[in-house]
């Protein structure tokens, strides 16, 4: 029989093969990213109510300039961001009325 690895998968492997099957260590490895994720998770939650909210648009040249702005008001963790494409006139502008109920949602 051929090497695993000379030939393609289900092509000409008997089911016995095993070569498709998880291995002990891809396993544990599949626990440990799912035990880590969940741990990080629960962490990205909101911590407490935000006093602020900033609107902005999804551009990422926006992103340095939004901080920069928050962080000269001293509100650095303690607002909530929303980016939504065209940012503050994506969420009240008739145009864009399918983009209203994501920022309210959000709100």
């Amino acid at each position: 029989m051929p090497a695993c690895v000379s030939v393609s998968p289900l092509a000409a492997h008997p089911i016995r093969c095993g070569c498709g099957l998880p291995s002990r260590r891809g396993i544990l490895l599949g626990l440990g990213a799912a035990l880590a994720s969940a741990g990080v998770t629960g962490r990205a939650r909101a911590a407490g109510k935000a006093e602020a909210m900033l609107v902005n648009c999804i551009d990422p040249r926006f992103v340095t300039s939004s901080h920069g702005f928050m962080a000269g008001r001293q509100m650095q963790d303690r607002y909530s961001q929303f980016s939504i494409a065209g940012g503050p006139i994506g969420a009240i502008h008739p145009r864009f009325a399918g983009w209203h109920a994501a920022f309210w949602d959000n709100l």
